[in-house]
């Protein structure tokens, strides 16, 4: 476990890390507008979410509670590639869509001086793109729910080089053109669905054959009526909550990307992309949680459940919390600093630091929503995440359209804060005893200590003679007073921890 988790919290620091290095140079080849229409593409991706309508993490949790059993996990495959075919055909609706209608989003619904011959063949060729990443995330459900995370996140390492770096060699050494651009992501795209293809067969052969050597056993088991009829009511739910989420999520930059022009919605983009490597930092967690978690309520294994949920929580707040305080003092150096150019880089911060706090209060809600999707709770979510995106989602498109790109990041930052207040202090508090009072005082204590922190650097203007030390010293030095804090209540916060109970299934 402990080997696994170093694996994917190595690559997703790389994977936040590269294309961090990356991207200024990018945008130097390209020009803000013309990386404006590889932010719109970026934001497509996260839409394809809508199109998985939850089936994925649905197979997650099935495949997870029935790969010990040979009968099932044979039922569980053959229900898997059978879906993967419907997965097939929406991809292809999604091409024929993006070829036919590449006239209409260059024209009007982007607002570009770009070329448009160059526009229109950009978006065909992020058609193709978009499908074939809507399969490979499919597919590596199947990974994810037999604990393969490590897989999956070795190969990521590769692909995220391939897809900044190999694009960027592209640019330098071929041609400067975003349809060269996306030739090269087409191509890339193409091969990662191969190899994720590859691992699926993998992990179903080797998992076979372990099975294979244990079928005595296994056929005492119970065999579970396993269809997609029989798990429709879980994925309704998931796949519901899915979609509401990834509208939720998007919506702003949907707005903005039509409302504003491209060069200021670049700049919203770029807080947004730097907001998102706090979720790249949690996405382990959640990886090793959901399938893990699942298996440890079926087998009612309350004290592992208990432990791994608070643990994993608490390592989250501790780690990413102090980014919240850090990014309204430091952020628009540190952004000057990436981007090379400081008046670029205290633009975008005015977008970033809201969106950063906002992603680390999501992270936070994420727990939530682990604690219900393992326990089979989820139609509860889904209806009162249902009723706060009603409110929400229609208030964001007008803030968008009269108020712009700034009003939008402070109210999404401010509606994420409240569902997490709300909806998830309900719901922790429900489920677990003893949780919401350590909890929310830790997260205080650690956003207070951590601005203290930061603002005494700031004022006594520490280690200002040299740029770099003075970006990174600070959150280094408030780490270790943290971690020491932590160390000498440790026994303390043990105690409080295995005081915890949660709620018997």
């Amino acid at each position: 476990m402990f080997k696994k988790v170093i694996v994917l919290y190595a690559s997703q620091l790389y994977r936040a890390a590269f294309p961090l290095l990356l991207v200024p140079l990018i945008i130097g080849m390209l020009g803000t507008e013309r990386y404006g229409l590889v932010s719109f593409f970026t934001m497509l991706i996260m839409l394809m979410g809508l199109l998985d309508a939850g089936i994925s993490g649905t197979f997650i949790k099935l495949i997870a509670t029935n790969k010990n059993q040979l009968v099932n996990f044979t039922r569980v495959v053959n229900l898997f590639l059978k879906v993967f075919c419907g997965f097939v055909v929406v991809a292809g609706i999604l091409v024929f869509i993006f070829n036919n209608y590449a006239d209409y989003i260059a024209n009007d619904w982007l607002k570009t001086n770009l070329s448009n011959d160059e526009t229109i063949i950009c978006i065909k060729l992020t058609g193709v793109i978009l499908a074939l990443l809507y399969l490979r995330s499919y597919l590596q459900s199947f990974v994810n729910g037999m604990e393969r995370q490590d897989l999956i996140a070795i190969w990521s390492m590769f692909y995220t080089t391939f897809f900044y770096g190999g694009s960027y060699l592209v640019l330098v050494y071929y041609s400067n053109t975003l349809i060269a651009f996306f030739t090269s992501l087409l191509a890339l795209a193409i091969v990662d669905i191969i190899a994720t293809a590859g691992g699926v067969a993998y992990v179903i052969m080797m998992q076979r054959k372990t099975l294979n050597e244990y079928h005595d056993n296994n056929d005492q088991a119970v065999h579970e009526i396993i269809s997609f009829r029989s798990v429709i009511k879980f994925s309704l739910q998931l796949s519901g909550l899915s979609m509401i989420w990834v509208i939720a999520s998007q919506v702003d930059k949907i707005s903005l990307s039509t409302y504003t022009d491209l060069t200021s919605y670049t700049h919203y983009q770029i807080g947004a992309q730097l907001s998102t490597v706090v979720l790249t930092l949690a996405a382990p967690l959640s990886q090793l949680l959901l399938p893990r978690m699942s298996a440890l309520v079926k087998e009612k294994d309350h004290t592992k459940f208990v432990e791994l949920f608070s643990l994993s929580s608490i390592g989250y707040i501790v780690c990413l919390a102090p980014l919240v305080p850090y990014m309204y003092l430091y952020g628009g150096d540190l952004i000057s600093l990436w981007l090379k150019n400081r008046e670029l880089g205290f633009t975008v911060n005015e977008y970033a630091k809201w969106l950063v706090s906002a992603a680390f209060f999501a992270g936070m809600m994420n727990f939530v929503f682990i604690l219900l999707y393992s326990t089979g709770q989820l139609k509860f979510h889904f209806y009162a995440y249902a009723l706060y995106s009603a409110l929400t989602i229609p208030l964001t498109v007008l803030i968008a359209k009269y108020f712009g790109p700034h009003w939008s990041c402070i109210f999404y930052f401010i509606q994420t804060l409240m569902f997490m207040l709300l909806w998830g202090g309900h719901c922790v508090h429900k489920e677990m005893t003893g949780y919401v009072r350590i909890i929310p005082l830790l997260t205080m204590l650690i956003l207070m200590v951590s601005y203290v922190a930061f603002k005494i650097t700031q004022s006594y203007e520490l280690f200002s003679g040299n740029k770099l030390l003075y970006i990174l010293c600070p959150p280094i030095i408030n780490l270790v007073i943290i971690c020491g804090f932590i160390y000498m209540f440790k026994n303390q916060f043990l105690t409080a921890i295995h005081n915890f109970k949660i709620k018997k299934w």
